[in-house]
């Protein structure tokens, strides 16, 4: 049995903890197209990416990836963020700036930016193809979870083939030993779990005295129980958006698919 450890309040938790890690259902997608949209709209410019501006002024954020950041406020730009940027920008060119949309379950994020799945007109999955060829890496924000195995397939092969962002060292995964403020922001992170103990509404995972993985309750229902079972001792990767609290690292993880369990 996967126990919580480290915690003297644990006892009361561990009922709830399984009842929410157990209504976890992987929605499985064999193929990242769909057969109708929920919207069709045309695009006005491209901002980066995974963010374009629609023709009536609404900005779109694509679900299901995340892209190299463009430099601002006089910091340069990421490796191979100019080069997702002119990806989207031929692709939607091409189209005539016609972009179908899926919904998910959430449909605005906290920037009040629409997120939607994109597909060009002839079927194909914008966020597939773009994480196929290496301009970006899956993340899956919850509820939106549609197409995940889809997405993680197409990254998956880019990343056996050290396309685009897979060659670029900046975006390698360090060990959580060596953290430092220098790298905020979207990261990978790996190390092997040390402790994990249920505090304040979240399952804290411990990868060294100074960085740890948080998973929310809220978000519990996206890890299966078969996941968190496996976590004792061990090594694994997470990716995600790092932040620094009173002087420790902390990347709040929000679905299975952002953590890889070594050997398991």
């Amino acid at each position: 049995m996967w126990r919580l450890v480290g915690h003297k309040k644990k006892a009361p938790f561990v009922g709830a903890f399984f009842v929410a890690v157990s209504l976890y259902s992987a929605a499985v997608t064999a193929s990242c197209r769909v057969g109708k949209y929920d919207q069709m709209v045309r695009v006005a410019s491209v901002i980066d990416g995974d963010t374009v501006v629609l023709q009536d002024g609404r900005h779109l954020r694509f679900v299901g990836i995340n892209t190299p950041e463009l430099g601002r406020d006089g910091n340069p730009n990421e490796p191979m963020a100019a080069e997702a940027k002119r990806r989207v920008q031929r692709l939607i060119d091409a189209n005539k700036g016609r972009l179908g949309l899926q919904f998910d379950g959430q449909r605005f994020d906290r920037y009040e930016r629409l997120l939607a799945h994109p597909f060009l007109p002839d079927g194909r999955n914008l966020t597939e193809q773009l994480l196929s060829e290496g301009f970006g890496m899956q993340i899956v924000i919850p509820p939106n979870e549609k197409y995940f195995a889809c997405y993680r397939t197409a990254e998956r092969g880019a990343r056996l083939a050290v396309r685009g962002v897979w060659g670029e060292s900046r975006f390698a995964a360090h060990p959580a030993h060596t953290w430092s403020k220098r790298r905020i922001g979207f990261q990978r992170v790996k190390g092997t779990v040390h402790r994990v103990f249920f505090d304040n509404g979240s399952v804290w995972i411990e990868l060294d005295e100074r960085f740890t993985l948080q998973i929310k309750r809220s978000d519990l229902a996206y890890f299966p129980q078969k996941f968190l079972q496996q976590l004792s001792g061990a090594k694994l990767e997470a990716r995600g958006w790092v932040q620094y609290y009173g002087g420790a690292f902390r990347l709040r993880i929000r679905h299975a698919a952002a953590v890889e369990l070594e050997g398991r």
